[in-house]
């Protein structure tokens, strides 16, 4: 994915490569994270299940001592990290298509979502949405 580091490279080319790398890591971390939550990104309908405000757990049960630790706040804190990192790539996404313009950022996202499927994670674990990528509108 990313270039040979013992070929120079432009300013340019460095910048791409960063902003790849940046969606890339991104990624891999939103993949890993509705892996581990169970939670299916493949459609639309199911990322914006997942952009849903879920209520917070408790910090604090009765007769606890001190904060509580327990499952379901660690869940909801893992499905928190994992709307924030969607909102984050989103906000990154619309950020490059500004910069780079749409062809560029379709191109990059691609590379990404081929790159995620050769470290084993299925199509669309990440909640890109390929056939909305591929689309020419």
């Amino acid at each position: 994915m990313l270039p040979d580091p013992t070929v120079p490279l432009s300013a340019e080319a460095e910048r791409l490569a960063r902003m790849e790398g940046a969606i890339h890591e991104l990624n891999v971390q939103i993949a890993r994270l509705a892996i581990l939550l169970g939670v299916s990104l493949e459609s639309r309908e199911q990322v914006a299940l997942a952009l849903q405000h879920t209520p917070a757990v408790a910090q604090e049960r009765r007769g606890s001592s001190g904060s509580y630790r327990g499952p379901e706040r660690r869940s909801a804190h893992r499905r928190e990290e994992l709307r924030a990192l969607l909102v984050m790539r989103y906000e990154l996404e619309k950020n490059y298509v500004e910069e780079l313009g749409p062809e560029v950022t379709q191109q990059l996202m691609l590379r990404n979502e081929q790159a995620l499927t050769r470290l084993g994670f299925s199509r669309g674990a990440d909640g890109v949405d390929l056939d909305l990528l591929a689309s020419p509108d």
